[in-house]
């Protein structure tokens, strides 16, 4: 079924994710706030290194995220569940403590079978960066969704 089924997967960042106003999210415990990925300075972690020296380290981390999506997404998935040719989006959210750590992480589809995957490859996802805002460490929430095109 591989050979009849090519998937692409694209990940396409909304800017509307990078912009919001509201730099609070929600409150965790210990009244710890949650920022937008958009909204504060990103530091990676060692491991993670720029492809392209002119991007920031936001720019990277975003990249290294969905560089691990790509990745670890199993393709398989598409075949097991005998999607048809068309679009499937899924919504992903990860919150990363004030050390890097994945601290919560959240996708939504309308096929249950790709929200298992999509939580699967979050699940295993590396230290990548850490939040700081006003020279704090803190908790960051990027959202991200994944389109995957099958045809």
């Amino acid at each position: 079924m591989k050979k009849y089924t090519i998937l692409l997967i694209l990940l396409i960042l909304h800017l509307g994710a990078f912009g919001q106003d509201s730099l609070k999210v929600s409150n965790k415990e210990k009244d710890s706030l949650v920022y937008n990925f958009g909204d504060v300075e990103i530091s990676l972690e060692k491991e993670i290194k720029c492809k392209r020296k002119k991007d920031s380290p936001k720019e990277c981390a975003r990249k290294a995220v969905i560089r691990h999506f790509n990745l670890t997404f199993n393709t398989e998935v598409i075949s097991k569940l005998g999607l048809l040719s068309g679009t499937y989006i899924i919504n992903n959210s990860i919150s990363v403590d004030e050390r890097g750590n994945l601290l919560a992480y959240d996708a939504e589809s309308d096929l249950e079978g790709l929200e298992k995957e999509a939580l699967r490859v979050l699940a295993t996802l590396p230290k990548i960066f850490q939040g700081s805002f006003n020279g704090k460490p803190i908790v960051v929430k990027l959202d991200f969704p994944a389109t995957l095109r099958v045809q």
